[in-house]
């Protein structure tokens, strides 16, 4: 692990920071995400996954919180770019 964090120019701290934002934004955004049956039904359907027998429901679940996944990472972008609009950032430099 710190040989790829250090691969990519970051530290652990870095990444604890980065997973820590992560979680704060999903939280504010978790009651805005769901992911009903259908929406999996049709993510399967339309990407022709084929489900090993004996394991639907357990496929059907890894689906959903994947799409789940997506939604909150989407969800999050949305804020995260509402929120740098509506900023008003004034930097003060001392010579």
């Amino acid at each position: 692990l710190d040989a790829a964090l250090k691969a990519q120019g970051m530290s652990m701290e870095d990444l604890k920071k980065q997973i820590t934002l992560k979680k704060e934004v999903e939280k504010l955004v978790a009651d805005k995400v769901s992911v009903t049956d259908e929406e999996a039904a049709q993510y399967i359907k339309n990407n022709a996954i084929s489900m090993p027998k004996g394991q639907e429901a357990t496929t059907t679940a890894q689906i959903k919180n994947e799409l789940k996944n997506q939604k909150l990472s989407t969800e999050g972008a949305a804020l995260i770019t509402a929120l740098k609009s509506k900023a008003k950032i004034q930097y003060f430099v001392n010579y």
